[in-house]
């Protein structure tokens, strides 16, 4: 029974210790702090070869993720990097890029899903 008891703790703690490893991993600061060869100014193309990523897509012409600028984002690509594990579900993190209309990047923003936009 102590066997048991004990083999189970161990697992459980091998598993939080996982899940606390992935959640500070895929924290949102330190993917964009991954993300340092991606700087504004870039075309999309560039980017996409950089992070071997979906190549961008045009949205309705908005600011959804420059809030540092007045530059209207008329297209936008997305970079999954992984997320934390939590059973059967993941909490992913997922950065957007966002491009003006000569398709340069003018910003992008890293969130996680439980942290908001």
């Amino acid at each position: 029974m102590k066997a048991v008891r004990y083999t189970a703790l161990t697992l459980a703690g091998i598993y939080l210790l996982w899940v606390a490893f992935d959640w500070v991993w895929f924290a949102p600061t330190l993917v964009s702090r991954r993300l340092g060869g991606i700087h504004e100014g870039m075309y999309s193309s560039e980017v996409t070869s950089v992070l071997k990523s979906t190549p961008a897509f045009d949205v309705p012409a908005r600011a959804y993720c420059a809030p540092r600028t007045n530059v209207v984002v008329t297209r936008i690509s997305l970079y999954d990097p992984g997320g934390v594990s939590l059973f059967l579900m993941t909490i992913p993190t997922t950065v957007t890029f966002c491009y003006d209309s000569r398709d340069m990047l003018v910003g992008f923003k890293v969130t996680r899903w439980m942290d908001g936009p």
